[in-house]
């Protein structure tokens, strides 16, 4: 049983996809993960990258819920910290 995560391999139409929904949602950055049974992403490596979960209105959480469908994956609307 898979109790890992990585990023979830997408094809080109779900690229575009989330792409779009990274403009809908508050946030910049749409991530998709994709269970397995060697992780290769976890908190720690989110937090080290500056992302940051945000928090979606019901409607917005509705729609992440259909990407999600649409691309067999859990995805996660993240705010990246830019620095300079």
């Amino acid at each position: 049983m898979a109790d890992q995560w990585t990023l979830a391999d997408l094809e080109p139409e779900q690229l575009r996809l989330i792409d779009e929904t990274e403009h809908e949602l508050p946030g910049n950055v749409v991530l998709v993960f994709a269970p397995t049974r060697w992780g290769t992403v976890d908190e720690t490596t989110i937090d080290a990258e500056g992302l940051h979960p945000v928090e979606l209105a019901p409607d917005q959480l509705a729609r992440l819920q259909e990407v999600e469908r649409r691309v067999g994956g859990v995805a996660v609307a993240y705010r990246l910290d830019v620095t300079d």
